[in-house]
């Protein structure tokens, strides 16, 4: 009798610059990352598990204003290169304009808080790892892009930042 296992592939960086990206308070000016093409693969994954670490820069109690985060938005296409919320495909700057973002779904949202202490240079906030295919309702897009946007009231750090993803096989054994 056959059992279904799961393969876990090679964990690959996602080309975002987030280097002091700027905060907006409206989670409409962020910046997207070079789109990852799925179907690239040699066999075309079940699922694309997302993880990463974001760093701010300092904060002080005067800056953070309540229910701050750092939100990360899933974008995807199916056999063309237009991206949900017509997100961009390329590692660059995106301003929405008419509350696109609000129809990519959201992978991570981390809450920013000055306490109980206040948050250090550089300090981290990681997420997932996250299913994409749970973001798109159970079935991945051909290709994928992340969204990062955050409303700190501070810049991201200059340096600290990653973003990765795992591709993930059923096999039979």
């Amino acid at each position: 009798m056959a059992v279904a296992r799961t393969i876990y592939g090679s964990s690959a960086a996602i080309t975002i610059t987030l280097a002091s990206l700027a905060s907006d308070a409206n989670f409409s000016t962020g910046r997207a990352g070079t789109a990852i093409d799925l179907t690239a693969q040699s066999t075309f994954p079940i699922d694309v598990l997302i993880n990463g670490t974001i760093a701010l820069s300092s904060l002080s109690t005067t800056t953070v204003v309540g229910n701050t985060q750092i939100r990360v938005y899933a974008a995807g296409s199916a056999g063309s290169t237009a991206y949900t919320g017509n997100l961009s495909s390329a590692d660059a700057g995106q301003s929405f304009t008419g509350g696109e973002q609000n129809v990519l779904p959201l992978l991570a949202a981390m809450a920013v808080t000055t306490t109980p202490v206040a948050v250090t240079t550089g300090q981290a906030f990681d997420f997932g790892p996250v299913s994409l295919a749970n973001a798109f309702g159970g079935i991945l897009p051909e290709q994928f892009n992340l969204f990062v946007v955050h409303n700190t009231g501070a810049s991201l750090n200059a340096t600290g930042h990653s973003i990765s993803y795992v591709p993930v096989w059923f096999a039979s054994s």
